[in-house]
């Protein structure tokens, strides 16, 4: 009997200090989330960046100063790490470029919210993660990347800065 408990005790032992390290990492993580949030939308580096202003769809956003912004009124806003060469149709990224675009018509958004991966008609893996779609559907954010790109630990962080100084003028 003695041992029966010994065993029970090793046990309950085990799960308490599995208990202490899961709630340690769960509020560690949180707050770290909490004050990653607070830099991404007011940190110093935001606070220097350009600010791209649209008049007919009426929001705003803040960008890199070494970054780039292409647009056509009738298709969308693309903001970049590279240039960007063609502002209408399919845009494929270069390997190493990421695009953050607002699209304005509403099949842009018809697979959702979420990651759709597709290969273009060169054969490139190509990912679009739809961040943000309007009620209407008329509008919304997607994040759009070459699979293989090599930078995205880098730039994923930077995209997430953007989406979130986005702001609705009216």
């Amino acid at each position: 009997m003695k041992r029966n408990s010994q065993g029970f005790i090793q046990i309950i032992i085990i799960l308490v200090v599995l208990a202490a390290i899961a709630g340690a990492y769960y509020f560690g993580t949180k707050n770290k989330q909490n004050v990653v949030s607070e830099v991404l939308t007011t940190g110093p580096i935001v606070s220097t960046w350009k600010t791209y202003t649209n008049t007919k769809y009426n929001f705003e956003l803040k960008y890199p100063t070494n970054w780039y912004y292409a647009e056509n009124n009738d298709f969308g806003v693309f903001i970049s790490n590279k240039p960007i060469t063609k502002v209408s149709g399919m845009y494929t990224p270069e390997l190493d470029q990421i695009v953050v675009e607002y699209l304005f018509f509403a099949s842009a958004f018809e697979n959702g919210l979420g990651i759709t991966e597709y290969k273009t008609s060169e054969g490139i893996q190509m990912v679009s993660d739809t961040k943000f779609i309007a009620p209407s559907q008329s509008f919304g954010a997607s994040v759009d990347y070459q699979k293989s790109n090599p930078n995205l630990d880098n730039l994923l962080p930077i995209t997430d800065q953007i989406l979130s100084t986005v702001k609705f003028t009216k």
